[in-house]
C-alpha cells in the first residue's frame, strides 16, 4: 500500500511544485490559496463593532439613569464594569480562602458534629463516662457561653481597639522615636560603663539614659529614630553638584596620601612639558594586592564617607583614611602588574562601566529592601500630614467640577450635536443633486 502525499495534506508545499513554480518564473506563494473567504473577515469585523457599538449606546443609556437616579444596582453592575470583573463575582458567592459561604444550617451541623467529636474523644481518652457524658456536654457549652461577651461588652472592646489602632496611628510619623528599655545585669562580666560606650558607638545620634530601680538594679533606655539603608530625604535631596565637589575632595585625599610627593598634583601643576611626560611615566603602584581584611577595611571606610559619620567631615575621613593606609597588609602570594600614573590617567571607561553594572546588581538583589524601605518612608510623611498638619482654607474649597456641570455639558454637547445635523440636513437638502444614501448614513 502506497501513501497518497497530496491526500494526507494538500495544502503543503513540496520541492517538486516549488520548482515548478521557479521554472515557470512564478513566486511559489502565489499558487496557495486561502482556505476562507475574505468576505468572512469583514463580516466578522462588522459584526463585533456592532456588538461594540451596542454596548456602548447601552452604558450611555445607563449613564443618563444614572444622572436621573433612576438606576438599579444591577444596571450599575455593568455600567463600572463590576458585571465582567471574576474577581467581584467570585465575591458573592466565596469567602476570603475561596470556599464558599456557609448557611446558617450548615453551621449548626459543623458545630454539632465537633461536639460530637470532642465527647467521644473524651469518652476514650477516660476523662468523661458513657452515661454522664451529655451533662458535661452541657456545663462545657455553659462554660464556653459565659465567656462569650456580651453586645455591651463587645461594643467597648472594639471602642477601645479603635482608640489603640488610632494611638498607633499618630505616632507612626517620621519624628516618632523607638525606644527600648531593659534591665542590666553587672555582673555578666561587662560594666556598665562599656556597655554604655558600645551602645554610643552603635547610635552615635541616639540618646541614652540610664537609672536604677528601688532594687538598685541598673536599667537602660534607648532612644533614636529609626534608620534606613534608602533614606527617601536624602534620595528626593540629593544635589548632583554638591556630590561632585565632596568626590573631587575624596579623590584628593587619597592621591595626596598614596602618591609619592614628587608625583602630588601640586608639584606636577609647574612642570614643563618635558618633565612632565618623565614624571607621568614614572612606575607607580603597589606590588602586591592588599589582603581580604584590608579590603574590607577600606570599603568601610569608604561607605562611611559616602553615607556614613565620614559624609560631612572631610578632616575626620583624611585622620581615618591615613591610619588605615599605615595598617594595610598585603598578600605576598598575588603579585600586581606595575603601570605609571599615565596609565591610571588613561583609562577606557571598563572599570567604570564594570562599577556601574556592580552597583546595579546590587540594587536589584536588594530590591525587597529597597522597597519596603521607600514605601515606609512615604507612609509615614504621608501619616504626618494627614494628621499632624493643620489644615488651612484651601484644603476645604469644593472641587470646579460637580455633578450638575458634568450633566449640563453632555446635555450642551448633545444640544450641538443636534443643531450641527439639522444644519447639515439642510444644506443638504438644499442641493439641487441631493444623495438619499448619504443622507441615509448621516442619520
Amino acid at each position: 500500500m502506497t501513501l497518497d502525499k497530496d491526500a494526507l495534506a494538500p495544502e503543503m508545499p513540496r520541492f517538486d511544485s516549488y520548482f515548478d513554480a521557479k521554472s515557470q518564473d512564478v513566486h511559489p506563494f502565489e499558487r496557495i490559496k486561502n482556505s476562507f473567504d475574505e468576505s468572512e473577515i469583514r463580516d466578522g469585523e462588522e459584526d463585533a463593532y456592532e456588538r461594540q457599538r451596542d454596548a456602548e449606546l447601552h452604558k450611555r443609556e445607563l449613564m443618563g439613569r444614572l444622572i436621573g437616579q433612576t438606576l438599579t444596582p444591577r444596571q450599575f453592575e455593568m455600567l463600572s464594569g463590576m458585571d465582567s470583573s471574576g474577581t467581584i463575582k467570585n465575591q458573592r458567592y466565596l469567602d476570603n480562602r475561596g470556599k464558599q459561604y456557609l448557611t446558617n444550617q450548615d453551621q449548626i451541623r459543623l458545630f454539632e458534629e465537633h461536639i460530637e467529636k470532642m465527647r467521644r474523644q473524651k469518652i476514650k481518652s477516660g476523662e468523661w463516662q458513657e452515661e454522664t457524658s451529655m451533662q458535661e456536654v452541657e456545663r462545657y457549652l455553659a462554660g464556653v457561653e459565659a465567656e462569650v461577651m456580651d453586645p455591651k461588652e463587645r461594643k467597648k472592646y472594639y471602642r477601645d481597639l479603635e482608640k489603640a489602632v488610632a494611638l498607633y496611628e499618630e505616632m507612626d510619623n517620621p519624628e516618632s522615636l523607638l525606644e527600648k528599655e531593659y534591665h542590666f545585669d553587672e555582673t555578666c562580666g561587662v560594666s556598665l560603663d562599656d556597655h554604655i560606650t558600645s551602645l554610643k558607638s552603635q547610635f552615635p545620634n541616639g540618646r541614652i539614659e540610664t537609672r536604677r530601680d528601688r532594687d538598685g538594679f541598673a536599667v537602660i533606655k534607648v532612644s533614636h529614630k529609626q534608620e534606613f539603608k534608602y533614606n527617601l530625604d536624602r534620595i528626593v535631596n540629593y544635589d548632583f553638584d554638591v556630590e561632585k565637589v565632596k568626590e573631587a575632595e575624596t579623590n584628593e585625599i587619597l592621591l595626596k596620601h598614596v602618591l609619592p610627593k614628587d608625583l602630588q598634583l601640586s608639584e606636577l601643576a609647574n612642570l614643563p612639558k618635558e618633565e612632565l611626560m618623565e614624571k607621568l611615566n614614572t612606575q607607580i603602584g603597589q606590588k602586591y594586592d592588599l589582603t581580604y581584611e584590608s579590603k574590607l577595611e577600606v570599603e568601610e571606610l569608604m561607605r562611611e564617607r559616602v553615607n556614613g559619620k565620614f559624609r560631612d567631615d572631610k578632616e575626620a575621613f583624611e585622620m581615618a583614611f591615613v591610619d588605615l593606609h599605615n595598617n594595610l597588609t598585603f598578600d605576598t602570594s598575588k603579585p600586581l602588574k606595575s603601570g605609571t600614573l599615565l596609565d591610571a590617567f588613561m583609562t577606557d571607561g571598563s572599570e567604570e562601566a564594570a562599577l556601574h553594572q556592580r552597583v546595579s546588581e546590587d540594587l536589584f538583589n536588594d530590591r525587597d529592601t529597597y522597597r519596603y524601605e521607600l514605601a515606609n518612608q512615604l507612609h509615614k510623611k504621608i501619616n504626618k500630614h494627614w494628621r499632624h498638619t493643620k489644615r488651612e482654607t484651601k484644603d476645604f474649597i469644593k472641587p470646579k467640577t460637580s455633578e450638575t456641570n458634568v450633566y449640563a455639558n453632555q446635555q450642551r454637547s448633545i444640544d450641538n450635536s443636534i443643531e450641527s445635523m439639522k444644519t447639515r440636513k439642510d444644506e443638504m437638502e438644499a442641493q439641487e443633486d441631493f444623495d438619499k444614501e448619504a443622507y441615509t448614513r448621516l442619520k
